[in-house]
């Protein structure tokens, strides 16, 4: 047996030194490099989960490793790749180093659950977020973060609650700040689900104004999406086409098909809102391929209920009860009472139509049931009550068990 010693050894014993050391230089340039840049190309993503990667795993880099990702992170999301980031965020929370690092991280998973319509673990991650950066002192990214868990909760119908957040947010920030806006676009989706349509235009009018101000299109994008639908309920179908149509000029130069659905999905709206059925039915076709490429299963099953709608006024019963039930089947995996309960509604008005009027009641009787079960029944006392009138309206012995 050959025994290695001395300088014989030191190839095999400095490989090691010499493949950190370059992991650590070829971190620093990546990282350089990305907070450079305003946007990366496919192969410069790659190259920078690369290093990410290797700087994960060693613990002398694993800070600069950190910033790394939380450079990456608008460039990822913004690709649209969220499902392929999300594990590193995970990891590098689990790793972070301090808590402005840590709400950071938990920021960006919850945009993430967010989207993927996973309410209760974005509601945890953006919690926990704002925990951490005001644990921190930062709080301007603690108000950000308060916005963004104000958001959630309006979704999950938790109104009192999320309107106070928002409100809380405001109080931390300057109007001349662009997240001032946001506080403003949470209490105006408030104030929609509120019925209170007057507040709700004047709020986001007040969030687009600041981010015109600032430059700030992705967000203006966002806020004219959501300005439409109250604009629309105030019968103001010209305006709310017009800011849809700013909207998706705002989005075209993004590789984001899921907010270009949500124009063609809002633009549904508005031709349901005039009767012109047929209108509806394209945009929801152009929506649904949209949907479906970035897995927004949500977006999808609120579109297939829109189809329906469209394609029952139309006496399309067969295909209209088919979309009905796969929205209904999508939505009961989602804490969102008003779309389900709409769309079982939708499925009653269906049976209603051919005929069927026991399994009309029946679905009433669900709709009904789920609001029942809304954490905040008072927002959908209106759906409620169209519901009931429904159910109601069936004939003699229909309505009854």
């Amino acid at each position: 047996m050959v025994e290695l010693s001395g300088p014989a050894a030191t190839p095999t014993t400095g490989y090691p030194a010499l493949f950190r050391a370059f992991i650590a230089n070829n971190l620093a340039f990546v990282l350089a490099d990305v907070q450079t840049r305003t946007a990366l190309t496919e192969e410069q993503r790659r190259e920078g989960l690369a290093a990410l990667e290797y700087g994960l795993a060693e613990p002398h880099t694993r800070t600069k490793a950190i910033a790394l990702l939380l450079a990456l992170a608008p460039h990822m999301l913004g690709a649209g790749l969220r499902e392929a980031w999300q594990p590193f965020l995970e990891r590098g929370l689990a790793l972070a180093p301090d808590a402005v690092s840590a709400g950071e991280i938990a920021y960006h998973l919850g945009n993430i659950a967010q989207f993927q319509g996973r309410f209760a673990q974005a509601e945890d991650h953006f919690a926990d977020s704002a925990v951490d950066l005001a644990r921190a002192g930062a709080l301007g990214k603690h108000a950000r973060s308060l916005n963004r868990l104000a958001f959630v909760l309006r979704h999950r119908q938790r109104h009192a609650e999320a309107q106070a957040l928002a409100l809380q947010a405001l109080g931390l920030l300057d109007r001349r700040e662009p997240e001032w806006g946001y506080s403003h676009f949470v209490l105006g989706a408030v104030a929609f689900d509120q019925q209170a349509d007057q507040a709700a235009v004047e709020h986001l009018q007040t969030a687009l104004g600041c981010w015109e101000a600032h430059g700030d299109d992705e967000h203006r994008a966002d806020g004219l999406v959501n300005l439409a639908p109250a604009l629309r309920r105030v019968q103001r179908y010209d305006e709310a086409i017009v800011a849809l149509q700013e909207a998706g000029h705002l989005y075209a130069g993004r590789r984001d098909p899921r907010r270009q659905g949500l124009v063609q999905l809002n633009l549904s709206n508005i031709h349901l809102s005039q009767a012109r059925w047929e209108e509806a039915l394209a945009c929801c076709r152009e929506a649904e391929p949209l949907f479906r490429q970035v897995g927004d299963r949500l977006h999808q099953a609120i579109n297939h209920n829109n189809m329906g709608v469209a394609c029952r006024r139309l006496q399309r019963l067969e295909q209209a009860e088919r979309l009905f039930l796969l929205a209904i089947g999508a939505l009961e995996n989602f804490d969102q009472p008003r779309h389900h309960a709409n769309a079982l509604d939708g499925l009653g008005n269906t049976y209603r139509d051919g005929g069927r009027i026991p399994e009309a009641a029946a679905a009433y009787r669900q709709a009904l049931a789920r609001l029942a079960r809304a954490p905040d029944p008072a927002a959908l006392q209106q759906l409620a009550e169209e519901v009931r009138g429904h159910l109601a309206g069936l004939p003699a012995g229909g309505d009854r068990e």
